[in-house]
C-alpha cells in the first residue's frame, strides 16, 4: 500500500519552482532530479540514492543557500531535529512561502504541528489513516521557533572522554548502556596498539578512548554527517573522522575494530543491520587482527561473525549485553 507520506511528498517536490526538501534520514523513491530543487540529509546512504537520480543533494544538516518557495519535511525520528527543521525553514523561506511537513502521529507529528501553529499560524491539514500533511505559509517579519542547535557541544563525561553531541547522534544526551558495558571491559581487558578503527561511530566516545589509551592511529567512521561532526568534536584532533557506511572503503588497513553496531535506522528495525557491520568490520582488518563488538543479548553476532572469522571469544554475558571478539 502506497505510504500517503511519499505521496504528499513527491507532489510538494514534483510541482514546478524551487523548493527545499530537509529529506533527513527518509529518501522517498519516485522524487525526480529537476532544476530548482535542492535536498540535504545527515544520511550517506540517502544522499547517494538522491544523487544516483540527478536530485541536487548535500550531505549534512545545515540548509543549502538560497531561497526556495517551499520547504518539504518529513517528521524525523528525533523530535528535536524537527524542530530543527522548522526552524531553517523561516530562514530559506521569503514570506508567503510554504512549510509543507508530513509524518504519522506516533512519529510525534501532531504535537510539532501544534507547536508550529503558534509560531506560524494556523496550517491546513490533510489526513489519511494516522497520516497527516501540514501546510503552513510563512508570515512577514522574524519567526520566532526555538529549536536546540544542531552544532556538537560537551553534554557529558565518561571513561575519561569528554562527548560532544548533539540533537540526532546516538547517545546525545547520555552513554548508552552497550557502550558502557564494552568501556568497562575495555579499561580492564584492552590495551589498542598500531591503528584502530571506530566502527559507526556515533558521538566518538570509542575513537577518542583508543586514542587516550596509545592507539597508534585511530579512525572514526559512520554514515551520519550529525555523527561526524560530532566525532570530531570529541576527538578534538586525535583522530581522522571519515563517511562510510558500515565501513565501506575502509577494507584491509586496521589492526582492530571496536564497534557498537545499530540493530535500527529511524523507525526502522533490522538485525541485518547489525550483520552489515560484523562484515564491515572484518573487511577493515589485516590479518590477524581483531574486533571487538557490544551488542543486545538477543542479537545473535557471534554466531554470524563465527562464519566470516578465524576465532570467536565471548569475553561477557551480563544477560542485557554480550562484548563478543573475533579475529581473523
Amino acid at each position: 500500500m502506497e505510504n500517503p507520506a511519499d505521496r504528499w511528498t513527491l507532489e510538494a517536490l514534483a510541482a514546478p519552482g524551487p523548493a527545499l526538501w530537509w529529506a533527513g534520514a527518509v529518501d522517498v523513491a519516485g522524487v525526480p532530479g529537476r532544476e530548482g530543487l535542492r535536498a540535504f540529509s545527515w544520511r550517506l546512504d540517502v544522499v547517494e540514492a538522491l544523487r544516483s537520480r540527478g536530485i541536487d543533494a548535500e550531505f549534512g544538516p545545515p540548509p543549502p543557500g538560497g531561497t526556495a518557495d517551499r520547504f518539504v519535511l518529513r517528521m524525523a525520528k528525533e523530535k528535536a531535529l524537527a524542530r530543527a527543521g522548522v526552524q531553517a525553514a523561516a530562514s530559506v523561506l521569503a514570506p508567503g512561502g510554504r512549510l509543507i511537513l508530513v509524518g504519522a502521529k506516533d512519529e510525534g507529528v501532531v504535537s510539532l504541528a501544534k507547536a508550529v501553529d503558534r509560531a506560524w499560524g494556523p496550517s491546513v491539514v490533510l489526513r489519511d489513516g494516522p497520516w497527516r500533511r501540514f501546510v503552513w505559509t510563512r508570515p512577514e517579519g522574524v519567526v520566532d521557533f526555538p529549536a536546540e542547535s544542531l552544532l556538537p557541544s560537551p553534554r557529558y563525561e565518561a571513561f575519561g572522554v569528554t562527548v560532544h553531541a548533539a540533537p540526532g547522534v546516538f547517545s546525545w544526551k547520555r552513554l548508552d548502556p552497550g557502550t558502557s558495558r564494552l568501556l568497562a571491559w575495555a579499561d580492564e581487558a584492552l590495551q589498542p596498539r598500531g591503528s584502530w578503527l571506530d566502527l559507526g561511530c556515533g558521538a566518538g566516545i570509542l575513537a577518542a578512548w583508543l586514542a587516550e589509551r596509545g592507539a597508534d592511529e585511530v579512525v572514526a567512521a559512520d554514515s551520519s554527517a550529525l555523527a561526524l561532526r560530532a566525532a570530531e568534536a570529541t576527538l578534538g584532533g586525535r583522530g581522522r573522522v571519515v563517511a562510510s557506511d558500515a565501513g565501506r572503503g575502509l577494507e584491509g588497513g586496521f589492526d582492530g575494530v571496536l564497534c557498537n553496531p545499530p540493530f535500527h535506522r529511524g523507525f526502522d528495525h533490522s538485525r541485518a543491520l547489525t550483520g552489515r557491520f560484523v562484515r564491515g568490520a572484518r573487511a577493515a582488518l589485516r590479518p590477524g587482527g581483531r574486533a571487538i563488538f557490544v551488542v543486545n543479548a538477543f542479537v545473535p553476532l557471534q554466531r554470524e561473525a563465527a562464519a566470516l572469522f578465524a576465532s570467536t571469544v565471548l569475553h561477557v554475558d551480563d544477560g542485557r549485553y554480550r562484548v563478543v571478539e573475533a579475529r581473523t
